[in-house]
């Protein structure tokens, strides 16, 4: 007859050291981990996306309407709130999203310990497996990017939450209790969409496993005794999903899932990213390299070799040392390769991105916990053939054994992860938009900067497609300065981010007669003018000359969108960022007749007569 599950635990913790030990010891592990994490987030600053969330956050960008808007193929209306509100108290200082980091890591750490130790008990093995999620690479990288740290810590917070929730949902019974699964696992996805996976896992957990020692002993007994939380975690996951769906049907930028990738699919991240994940990432350390920041390069290396044949050993032994255990492995390897067929089947081009992954870390170190023989509730008795004895060890070499792991684990994990910071904590927005805040204040007098293209290694314009502008990057900093297409004393910023007076290089200018008014513009009647060039079509910068005797509205058509602005009552010289090109323009003048004694064309530079 096999030893009850509670009987073996019972008679392991005579031999280790108490719970009350392993807990302090855990505590120091994610004390050290919230302050280690907390100063590789301080070596870095907001950057290419981080600019998109902050307008879309602001004022200037809508907010609150952009709640519910979609961003990128996604609905993060929790990450605005949040962006939002940090920015609103706090501005562009930096120390105050570290401190937000550190307390978000820290609810993190300290819940996914509270759900190991749960279903794990406060064993050595549940504390190694602790280590190594403290050691994860795959967390590291998250946090190295505001957009991606407000998007991945509440996913590793609802992960378990939503099950520390379920189980007490299961042992009270309570209505109130049962809606609380939901609640965690719905606020969670109003920050990141990926959160709704944490309802399959629950579901397949329930049915895999005893999540209290009160839990039925057949699959479908404990799916009807979480029969309520389950119905409403299920029908809040399906209803948002909806809700997600409706809303980012129609963006452009929304992940479009093609079966002719397929042909992609490749095993490459579960060998060269996930697994070398669980034992502190490449080793030897300084690995992390091309191909994109803080991806792993293991290719031909014995490391991707050992840790395969690693895992295929401890499958084997856990399947002959444990009954019912293979259910375990196939959930991970299950979830691994859903996670996986969604990065390459939405055109993911980095598949070897760790982050992708980051999600899987909590569930698959409960996992095999469980399938190691862990649970403190499972069916998952050791198989004792009769007259072989099972070698029992005292507490001292246990406790070593475990120490030394530990610590090995995370000596490669902090070598590998300031190797990742290295790579990731460049932020040259920071100096560049230092520079415009002081060269701005030595002005004098507040600014109109124009319209103008930041360059790509200040902001990335691959991602945020059309919102790569100064004032995407500058807006945040409350400079004295303010925003416009068209300005008559206009400003630039230079890509050191210096401001300074800004005029167009005039490559182009119409065909006209020199007379007192070169142009002359009459209320209403559009003005074809013809060009003594032939611009491709570009992002141009206008510079009108003109004299009239009342403000003016003026527009300009150059076979592209239109550009309006307004010249005042008087002689004037308005500088205009205009998109177009052609051999012809129009211009019309409305609200009074307009006398145009100079039109040029051309890139914007640096005025050197102001």
């Amino acid at each position: 007859m096999a030893v009850p599950v509670q009987t073996v635990e019972e008679n392991t913790q005579r031999r280790s050291l108490s719970p009350r030990s392993i807990d302090i010891a855990a505590l120091v592990l994610i004390a050290l981990q919230v302050a280690y994490f907390a100063w590789s987030t301080s070596t870095t600053w907001f950057k290419q996306d981080d600019y998109a969330e902050l307008l879309l956050a602001s004022r200037a960008g809508g907010f609150p309407g952009t709640l519910f808007h979609e961003f990128n193929g996604h609905l993060i209306p929790a990450v605005l709130a949040l962006v939002s509100a940090v920015h609103w108290l706090f501005g562009m200082n930096w120390s105050a999203v570290v401190a937000v980091t550190a307390a978000m890591q820290l609810a993190a750490s300290f819940l996914t310990w509270r759900a190991l130790r749960g279903l794990l008990g406060a064993r050595l093995l549940t504390f190694f497996l602790f280590a190594v999620y403290v050691g994860s690479v795959l967390i590291f990288q998250t946090l190295m990017w505001w957009c991606t740290i407000t998007i991945y810590l509440p996913l590793q917070i609802a992960f378990p939450a939503a099950l520390l929730l379920l189980q007490r949902a299961i042992r009270t019974k309570s209505k109130f209790d049962a809606a609380l699964p939901a609640l965690a696992v719905l606020i969670g996805s109003l920050f990141f969409e990926k959160c709704l996976t944490i309802t399959p896992f629950l579901i397949l957990l329930v049915a895999a496993t005893r999540l209290t020692p009160t839990s039925g002993s057949k699959a479908r007994d404990r799916l009807r005794e979480a029969k309520v939380p389950l119905i409403i975690l299920t029908a809040t996951t399906l209803i948002y999903a909806v809700i997600y769906q409706l809303v980012t049907r129609t963006s452009p930028y929304r992940p479009q899932f093609e079966a002719s990738r397929l042909s992609d699919f490749t095993l490459d991240p579960f060998f060269r990213v996930f697994l070398p994940s669980f034992s502190g990432g490449p080793f030897p350390v300084g690995r992390i390299a091309a191909p994109g920041p803080g991806m792993f390069d293991l290719t031909g290396s014995a490391q991707m070799w050992l840790t395969a044949i690693f895992v295929i050993g401890l499958v084997a032994w856990s399947l002959a040392r444990f009954r019912n255990v293979l259910r375990y492995w196939v959930i991970i390897a299950g979830f691994f390769l859903v996670n996986l067929a969604m990065v390459v089947l939405s055109g993911r081009e980095w598949t070897l991105n760790p982050r992708y992954y980051a999600e899987l870390v909590f569930p698959t170190i409960l996992l095999v916990g469980l399938a190691i023989g862990g649970g403190l509730f499972s069916d998952t008795p050791r198989r004792r053939p009769q007259g072989v004895r099972t070698i029992q060890f005292s507490m001292f070499p246990r406790v070593a054994l475990t120490a030394v792991a530990s610590i090995a684990v995370l000596a490669i994990a902090v070598n590998n992860m300031n190797g990742m910071r290295k790579l990731l904590e460049p932020a040259p927005a920071l100096a560049y938009s230092e520079t415009a805040l002081r060269s701005s204040e030595q002005i004098g007098h507040p600014v109109t900067l124009i319209r103008q293209y930041v360059s790509s290694s200040i902001i990335n314009g691959i991602f945020l497609h059309d919102l790569n502008f100064t004032y995407v990057v500058l807006q945040p900093m409350a400079g004295p300065w303010k925003f416009a297409d068209a300005a008559i004393d206009p400003y630039m910023v230079l890509e050191d981010g210096t401001v300074v007076p800004a005029g167009n290089s005039h490559e182009t200018v119409p065909q006209y007669e020199n007379g007192l008014c070169n142009i002359d513009l009459h209320n209403g009647v559009p003005k074809l003018l013809t060009m003594n060039g032939d611009p491709f079509p570009w992002t141009w910068y206008g510079s009108l000359t003109a004299a009239t005797r009342s403000d003016v509205q003026i527009t300009v058509d150059w076979n592209a969108d239109p550009t309006t602005f307004t010249i005042p009552n008087g002689v004037s010289n308005t500088l205009f960022y205009i998109p177009g090109g052609g051999k012809t323009m129009t211009v019309t003048a409305t609200g009074g007749d307009v006398c145009v004694t100079d039109l040029g064309f051309g890139n914007l530079v640096r005025d050197p007569f102001r």
